[in-house]
């Protein structure tokens, strides 16, 4: 059984190996294929990633131009092998949740009727670079949050629901959770940490104008497929899935002067 799992890399050159390090901890209970996009970066995230590779036989780069969140992904997705069994995103600047994938797995093998996992949230601000888990001085949030590396997807709904759309230059996981609920899919919800959400900086969610106004446009594309498709209303689900979204701006405002530089 292969997972793979499509990590977009932009500028994380400071942040790339620990997300790396932190995916590759169950490989002793899950065949991995790591698949780092390098969106163009100019900090030399691709060098650090090629060096990773040498040593690491998990690890795969795709160079590119810089394209956006969504090209990235696409790549990636159309970089799957065929053997590849389940799929996961990761951010190149967040840390995964120890055994998430092996237990998510385990999941969707006890259910062939489970196209997806999907857990929580945990958001840090200080990082322990030894155990690669929060420092325990870190100020932490566990939350139901968007991020489809809080979740594990057969390869057959990935196939079904399509690409990543690049209109959106942000919430373009909010658009494919979405329509991957709109397909009819059958998504376990866990009350488990699947990821910690690094809160830094750099977070393209910290301009909170384009955040909102690319959140609210995968909105009208979800009201507007489904007034075609004569749906009525947001499926429950889905509406469990968000229900705990909170405005990042109020969880660890203004930025930690703890944040890793």
């Amino acid at each position: 059984m292969l997972v793979s799992v499509i990590m977009p890399a932009y500028n994380v050159s400071r942040y790339v190996e620990q997300a790396i390090e932190s995916l590759s901890r169950e490989l002793g209970e899950v065949r991995l294929d790591i698949i780092v996009v390098d969106d163009g970066s100019t900090d030399g995230t691709a060098d650090v990633t090629r060096q990773i590779a040498r040593r690491r036989p998990e690890v795969r780069l795709i160079p590119g131009s810089h394209g956006g969140i969504s090209a990235a992904r696409n790549r990636g997705l159309s970089a799957l092998p065929d053997e590849t069994q389940f799929v996961t995103f990761h951010d190149a600047d967040d840390i995964a949740y120890p055994g998430r994938i092996a237990r998510q797995c385990a999941r969707l093998l006890a259910d062939p009727d489970a196209q997806a996992v999907y857990g929580l949230l945990q958001l840090f601000d200080l990082l322990d670079d030894k155990a690669l888990l929060p420092a325990p001085e870190a100020r932490t949030a566990t939350l139901r949050g968007i991020s489809l590396s809080a979740g594990l997807y057969r390869r057959e709904i990935i196939d079904r629901i399509g690409r990543f759309d690049e209109s959106l230059s942000l919430s373009e996981d909010t658009d494919f959770l979405f329509r991957m609920v709109e397909s009819g899919a059958t998504i376990h919800m866990e009350d488990e940490v699947a990821t910690f959400y690094r809160r830094h900086d750099s977070n393209t969610t910290r301009d909170f104008r384009v955040a909102r106004c690319e959140f609210m446009k995968a909105i009208h594309k979800s009201v507007r497929r489904r007034r075609l498709a004569g749906g009525a209303g947001v499926a429950p689900l889905a509406s469990g899935m968000f229900a705990e979204r909170r405005q990042l701006e109020e969880i660890f405002q203004p930025c930690s002067s703890n944040t890793p530089s």
